[in-house]
């Protein structure tokens, strides 16, 4: 008998009350991810707090910025945007921006400190948590360590705040990370949860029963000798071997167990509902067609990035730019390059279609260049708007008709009355037949047997 079956044998009636699997994980034990001040640690450690904070960062930082000045006219050449292509030494201008965006999601602001002097010539992005206003506001500090064995104060005309807008603070911003921080300590708990069922052999706990008492240092050894044999993912399935009355029983998932792993789900949608991230940017294709794929990235650039970008492009208009004689001078997103902000060719096709009265637009030989990027036909044959010959034009007055001109019989007196009514019959007058009809704008001349009679036009 090994010493696993010898503690069993004086296993005493455990328990007759069944420990639910959550329980079983010991889940109060788990350290929250973020507990109100280490943030970073939710995108380190939290997936679905990296992927919306990266995919943030990184749509903004290839935006290009343009410089327009007071009349709108686009700015191609200033020592401004040279500073921003190239910040520093060690940073190129799309990480700047990038990381820019990152402290924003992380800690609500962003620290831009600059040389000194009124004209800046290099720029380093700072860590935003080790940033703080000194003594009375009238400097910043920042301790590269992270805490007080060393800290450098900044002027305030040295360094430029980005920041969101915070109700609870006016000097410092509010992280979307904040607001997500208990939907991403419970999305870790479930990782726990998930961790621990994995590591028992992805297999519910059990119970085991004795007839024979057993203290609580026995129960505590027992405990460990159990899973040193039976634990792990490496002795799932393995053969179990009781004696002296022991009664194993395993313990399933209820239903009300079940559905913890339904808040997994709901945690995720959480985050990224909190960082304005459609699901299929973050790679999360479970409901996506192409139809709404295209409209869930239009909607995240409308909402999101551009919105995130021109809080940056905001702040440097107010701060970054007067330092360069530019005050009225603004940066904004060039974002014709952007595909999910671009009409398809079909909408574009069914868009110029309607506006040109639903009628053919473009020539043979330019639908070819514009589909297959082919040369024109031979002979100018493609030089043509195949159009519908049933619509005109708007404006066009269609050609006039011919009125003809009906003058009546006249009636004969004396006549019978079948004659009487031929009479009375109208008959066509031929103009033409007729001297000086229609010449020099005067009417035309009637017969003197039917003077006296009346004339109408008839169409």
């Amino acid at each position: 008998m090994n010493r696993v079956t010898k503690w069993l044998s004086r296993f005493a009636a455990f328990t007759k009350t069944a420990w639910t699997f959550a329980e079983f994980t010991n889940l109060d034990n788990v350290a929250p991810l973020i507990d109100g001040a280490n943030y970073a640690s939710g995108y380190t450690r939290n997936p679905w707090t990296h992927a919306c904070v990266h995919a943030i960062q990184a749509d903004v930082a290839v935006l290009p910025i343009v410089l327009q000045d007071p009349a709108g006219e686009k700015v191609e050449k200033h020592p401004a945007l040279d500073l921003l292509a190239y910040v520093n030494e060690g940073t190129d201008g799309a990480g700047h921006m990038a990381g820019t965006s990152g402290w924003l999601d992380l800690n609500g602001n962003a620290y831009w400190m600059l040389t000194e002097g009124q004209t800046p010539t290099a720029m380093w992005l700072l860590a935003a948590d080790k940033v703080t206003l000194g003594k009375k506001a009238q400097w910043w500090e920042y301790r590269p360590n992270g805490d007080n064995s060393k800290v450098k104060e900044i002027p305030l005309e040295q360094m430029i705040q980005f920041k969101l807008w915070n109700p609870e603070s006016d000097l410092y911003g509010l992280s979307p990370i904040q607001a997500a921080e208990n939907s991403i300590n419970l999305d870790h708990n479930i990782r726990a949860l998930n961790g621990a069922f994995t590591k028992r052999g992805a297999i519910p706990s059990a119970m085991l029963q004795a007839e024979h008492p057993v203290y609580d240092d026995q129960m505590k050894q027992l405990r460990a000798q159990w899973d040193s044999v039976y634990g792990g993912t490496t002795n799932a399935g393995k053969m179990m071997i009781l004696g002296g009355g022991m009664k194993y029983t395993q313990i399933s998932l209820s239903g009300k167990d079940a559905l913890f792993f339904e808040l997994a789900k709901m945690s995720r949608e959480e985050i990224l509902s909190i960082f304005g991230v459609p699901p299929v940017r973050v790679g999360l294709l479970e409901y996506a067609s192409y139809a709404n794929a295209s409209q869930q990235m239009r909607a995240y650039y409308e909402n999101t990035v551009l919105p995130r970008h021109d809080i940056i492009c905001n702040t440097l208009n107010e701060f970054y730019l007067p330092r360069f004689g530019l005050r009225g001078y603004s940066l904004k997103a060039d974002t014709s390059d952007v595909a999910a902000l671009q009409e398809d060719d079909l909408q574009k096709a069914q868009r110029l279609t309607l506006a040109t009265g639903g009628t053919p637009w473009l020539t043979v030989d330019e639908a070819r260049k514009e589909d297959r990027g082919l040369d024109p036909l031979p002979d100018k044959v493609g030089d043509v708007v195949y159009g519908d010959p049933s619509k005109r034009p708007l404006g066009e007055k269609p050609e006039p008709k011919p009125v003809p001109l009906i003058v009546p019989r006249p009636s004969l007196q004396g006549q019978g009355d079948e004659d009487t009514e031929d009479a009375g019959a109208d008959m066509p007058l031929d103009e033409d037949a007729m001297p000086g009809a229609g010449r020099n704008g005067m009417p035309p001349k009637v017969p003197a047997a039917t003077r006296g009679a009346r004339v109408s036009l008839v169409r």
